[in-house]
């Protein structure tokens, strides 16, 4: 605003219009991949996933299906949420016995970053939620608990903290408690100094990991109220997360 006057833009946009047409890129990018992901990034897939498995809803409201008819083609709600399942699908597959889940980018040497498998098991677990089939709400919901459990065995408790000090060093990066693990990786992330021959479970933290990876275990808190684990994770989590200097 400049001399008492505003400068304003005008014009229209087809919002629905748009959605329909990110879901059609969409499907059609992920009948490229054999295995149905839409990308190398699982992290980012899951929000694909939750994208069409909402649009899905959407298109079932009144009146939409016969607004958009012409534009629709093949997406449909069958279609959205068959493609979203198929992901979901995808991920729970091949989650390891630990809980850990797979990320996409490294699937040659079969990483687990919890980072990403929170931001995963979040995509899922939201789709599980209202209206979801009840088989595959089950089985979404024992794969988020797996991985619940993966994250908290590597919550970095005063003892952990204590052994990693002595191993690395007093006040060393990555062993602070009340942080997580890395996850299952191949690559010293913690000081940078380079890869490893192999995968190994990095014990070690980062501030960003909690942040990142709590949102799935809120998410399954809201769907089993009645698991009380979650709730004192939850509370934990953020007086930590909260009272830490990051």
């Amino acid at each position: 605003e400049a001399s008492g006057r505003a400068d304003c833009l005008e014009g229209t946009a087809d919002v629905e219009g748009a959605l329909v047409d990110a879901a059609r890129y969409l499907l059609r990018l992920q009948e490229t991949h054999p295995d149905g992901r839409y990308s190398l990034y699982f992290f980012t897939d899951a929000y694909a996933a939750r994208f069409l498995h909402a649009l899905a809803g959407h298109l079932e409201a009144p009146g939409v299906r016969e607004r958009l008819d012409r534009r629709l083609g093949e997406v449909t709600p069958e279609a959205l949420r068959a493609s979203a399942y198929r992901f979901c699908d995808l991920v729970i597959d091949r989650q390891d016995a630990s809980g850990g889940l797979p990320i996409g980018y490294a699937d040659r040497d079969d990483l687990r970053y919890t980072a990403d498998g929170g931001s995963i098991a979040l995509g899922f677990l939201q789709i599980a939620g209202p209206g979801a089939d009840p088989l595959r709400r089950a089985r979404y919901l024992e794969a988020g608990r797996r991985y619940a459990a993966f994250r908290e065995a590597l919550f970095i408790t005063p003892e952990t903290s204590a052994r990693l000090q002595a191993q690395f060093g007093p006040g060393s990066p990555g062993t602070q408690a009340g942080f997580y693990g890395l996850g299952l990786i191949n690559a010293d992330l913690v000081t940078k100094t380079g890869r490893w021959p192999e995968p190994r479970l990095e014990e070690r933290g980062l501030y960003w990991v909690m942040p990142i990876s709590v949102g799935a275990i809120c998410a399954l808190h809201r769907l089993d109220p009645a698991q009380e684990t979650c709730a004192e994770v939850i509370r934990r989590d953020a007086a930590e997360y909260l009272g830490k200097d990051c």
